[in-house]
């Protein structure tokens, strides 16, 4: 059962509309699968595939308690509404999984940011009265996976710049030098094989100090990126974690020592004392 679903939907309307995302193979053929299906049949295909449900509840919150009966939603009960933006052929187009189709906001002149923000703002500004709790997303590529991209090139430039100093039997720098070329000698405009073969020693020596320096930026970003996913998965883990039958276990605990009523007793004279 997918329940709160609104966020994924307007998720998948952007993946599903975007021919340069790839999708993976299961997402792929449920592109396919679905494409002649009227809305309403295209919304019940979604809650019924697997891959969706299991990633959407792999993200929702613990339901510690269970109610008999589903309550019906009251007045304060958090209420959240995602609609997605996106550019398809030079148009802008606004997906709102309420409305009966995709509407079409005009032409884009320009990067296609430039032409939606004005009406994201716009559309802030018609609740900024009553409500103040606004979330924008956005769907963009990997960050880890182009920085890895990033960095085999910088590699392959790396080796073979280094072949090319040691075929004219000069040295490389050491780790001193590298640093003191840097900061001594901008870096040398990007030029193909060829070229790069006309450079002399000293030359090559200046662009692998700089190829070396990107190197360790990248390197660097990519570890500071590793450590952040390794975060939020604990960040992630933790929320989606049920504590409530360590919590009821613990407050038996200190029931069966004598321990829970002081605890009590503290709590309410702390809450009772002026700030």
């Amino acid at each position: 059962m997918i329940q709160n679903a609104c966020a994924t939907q307007a998720i998948l309307s952007i993946l599903l509309n975007s021919p340069a995302v790839e999708l993976g193979e299961e997402l792929d053929t449920f592109k396919v699968f679905t494409k002649e299906f009227p809305p309403e049949l295209k919304g019940i295909a979604i809650a019924n595939s697997e891959l969706v449900r299991k990633a959407h509840n792999s993200f929702a919150r613990p339901e510690p308690f269970v109610a008999e009966e589903k309550q019906a939603l009251e007045k304060d009960d958090d209420v959240f509404h995602f609609i997605s933006y996106l550019p398809v052929n030079g148009k802008l187009y606004e997906l709102d999984g309420l409305k009966d189709g995709p509407i079409n906001l005009g032409d884009i002149s320009g990067d296609w940011l430039d032409t939606v923000r004005p009406m994201i703002q716009k559309r802030i500004e018609q609740y900024s009265s009553k409500e103040i709790r606004f979330n924008l997303m956005a769907v963009v590529a990997d960050r880890q996976e182009r920085l890895r991209k990033e960095q085999n090139e910088i590699e392959k430039e790396k080796n073979m710049t280094i072949g090319k100093v040691q075929a004219r039997g000069g040295k490389l720098p050491t780790a001193e030098q590298l640093e003191q070329l840097v900061q001594e000698h901008p870096a040398p405009t990007p030029q193909g094989e060829v070229a790069v073969d006309e450079r002399t020693v000293e030359q090559l020596a200046i662009a692998f100090a700089h190829v070396s320096d990107r190197a360790a930026k990248v390197h660097a970003e990519l570890a500071q990126e590793e450590q952040k996913r390794a975060q939020w998965k604990l960040e992630n883990s933790r929320r989606r974690h049920n504590y409530v039958p360590f919590i009821i276990q613990y407050l038996k605990t200190l029931a069966d020592r004598n321990e829970l009523i002081p605890y009590v007793d503290a709590a309410k004279k702390k809450r009772k004392a002026p700030a």
